[in-house]
Order: structure tokens, then sequence, then C-alpha cells
């Protein structure tokens, strides 16, 4: 009797000690950071924390649509642009070995990139889960807020104007009717359409122009009617 009480004594030793039988090392998921509201266009920069995880590949990242409610809040699949994301990587920050099994504590980071127009409805919600146990996840919710004035400036800007293009711009109008000039001019036409395709310094340039233009000058007089 005496030994059967002992080995039970050190049978509720063992489990005590070991967490009544549960996993010592448990998985944990949580998003570090959390914005409120990320301008329309805009990034921010999330970074999700796995600790005790058996693997090294991080967490698994979605976007959905929060659907507030009188009783509980839902999510929906993004019916309209909820924004993308680029994977920054995983880096492990620490490791632990018991027996045959190495657990990892590792930080995932994405660079999100916002819609330029707000979602319908303005609540989004970007979800973390474990690639070992899907049921380990971490959340944020945030919305889209208006543009900034910098990226409206610069998505308003115009084009600049190239400043390889030829301020005598004749090729287009002398290609329809190349035939019927000069050989002298056609060569020089040509000349401005290989300088076209193939830049050439500053000063090469400067001079081919000013020479066609000259010659287009002295054709026009010579193709006016005599008075």
């Amino acid at each position: 009797m005496q030994r059967v009480i002992g080995k039970l004594a050190l049978v509720s030793l063992f489990l005590a000690l070991t967490g009544c039988g549960g996993s010592s090392f448990p998985l944990a998921l949580a998003i570090s950071t959390s914005p409120g509201t990320v301008s329309g266009g805009g990034t921010y920069t999330f970074s999700a924390t796995t600790t005790n995880s058996t693997t090294q590949s991080g967490v698994i990242w979605s976007l959905a649509l929060n659907t507030p409610s009188s009783t509980t809040d839902t999510t929906t699949p993004c019916s309209s642009p909820c924004g993308t994301w680029v994977n920054a990587g995983t880096t492990v920050t620490s490791q632990t070995t018991s027996g045959s099994t190495t657990y990892y504590n590792t930080v995932t980071s994405i660079t999100y990139t916002a819609p330029l127009t707000p979602p319908t409805p303005n609540s989004i919600v970007l979800t973390a889960a474990a690639p070992s146990n899907a049921a380990i996840t971490a959340d944020v919710i945030f919305e889209v807020g208006t543009p900034s004035r910098t990226l409206l400036r610069r998505l308003r800007r115009a084009p600049r104007r190239s400043r390889s293009t030829p301020r005598c711009n004749l090729i287009p109008r002398m290609r329809a009717s190349i035939g019927l000039w000069p050989p002298a001019v056609r060569l020089a036409a040509r000349h401005a359409e290989l300088s076209r395709q193939r830049p050439r310094p500053a000063s090469a340039r400067s001079i081919l122009r000013r020479r066609f233009c000259q010659r287009r000058q002295i054709i026009r007089r010579r193709l006016q009617p005599h008075q």
C-alpha cells in the first residue's frame, strides 16, 4: 500500500511540473503596432511577434472588411480594394530546444499600402495566423483616411517635357512628303530621326537642330512662288 501511495505521489509531482499534461511552451501570437488610420495611398509597417513556434516561417497575413453589428463584429471578404502589402521578411530573435523539438521566437513584418479611396465599410481587419496552428491568430482594425497633400500634388503634377525633344519637331510632317524633298534635306531628316533614337551629346544635338532648321528655311524660300 505504501508503494502504491509513493507511486501516485511521484505521478502527481510529474504532472504538476509539466503543467498537468499541457505544453510548457505555449504558442502565442501578437501584432505589436496598430495605426488606427492609414492615409489613402500611404504606407505603414505592421509587425507580428510569434512565441514558441515550431517553424521559422513567421505568420500568414490576410485582409478583410470589419462589419460591426449590435451583438458582435464579423469579417467579410473585401468587395472593394482593401490595399496591398509586401512581405518585408521574418527574423528569428531567439530559439529554445526541449528534447527533440526546437521552439522559435520570430518577428514578421509587412509594408502595407492603403487604397486611395476608402472601402465600404471603412473598417479593415488585418489578421496574422500561425502556420502551425490556424486557431492561433491576432488582428488589428484600422481605417483608411484621406490622401496626404504631398501625394495629391504628385498625382496632379503634369509630366515634364523631355529635354531630348527637338524644338524644330518636323519629323512627322516630313515623313509624309519625304520623297518630294531634295537629297540633302532627306539626309538631314534621317540624321534628325537617328538623333532621336540614339541620344547624342548636347552640343551635337544643338548643331544638328540648327542645321536642320536652316535647311528647312532655305527649302521653304525655294518652294514659295515667285512674286
